[in-house]
């Protein structure tokens, strides 16, 4: 391997989510799957026992709260997301799939949250302050370079 290549795929920063990263910043389509979940469940709970009954009121309140907390743990252990930046590269490990983004096609897409356009594609990035800042560094070091 050459130098130059060995350069170009060398990793400057890598992060393995965590489940508050995945919590906070899990995609929109995630979260619309887990409501469906949770009326799919809701409506069953309610079919079943009698409402009347108080334990179906905790049984609700139980319902809401492990798919509120346990999505998250689940994607986590199912998916596995690992990001990791190299000089010209975003790469992204989800669920066995790996996803290689050139830098160049990758810019910010929220100031707010890590939103970011993917090759034209919005995508929310589970991962912490730290790593959104460092692939932002570089996403400008990258910028200059072309400019150049």
């Amino acid at each position: 391997m050459s130098k130059q290549s060995k350069e170009k795929n060398q990793t400057i920063y890598k992060e393995f989510s965590t489940y508050s990263n995945i919590f906070q910043n899990r995609p929109g389509l995630y979260r619309i799957i887990e409501t469906l979940f949770f009326i799919v469940v809701l409506f069953l709970v309610t079919a079943y026992v009698p409402s009347e009954n108080s334990w179906s009121k905790l049984l609700i309140f139980s319902t809401a709260i492990i798919f509120i907390a346990g999505a998250p743990y689940v994607y986590q252990k199912l998916l596995s997301p690992k990001y990791f930046l190299t000089k010209n590269e975003l790469i992204i490990q989800l669920g066995g799939k790996e996803r290689k983004y050139s830098l160049l096609n990758v810019e910010r897409a929220s100031d707010w949250k890590p939103l970011y356009r993917l090759d034209g594609k919005k995508v929310s990035l589970m991962v912490s302050r730290n790593f959104s800042d460092r692939l932002d560094e570089q996403l400008a070091n990258v910028r200059k370079v072309k400019k150049r």
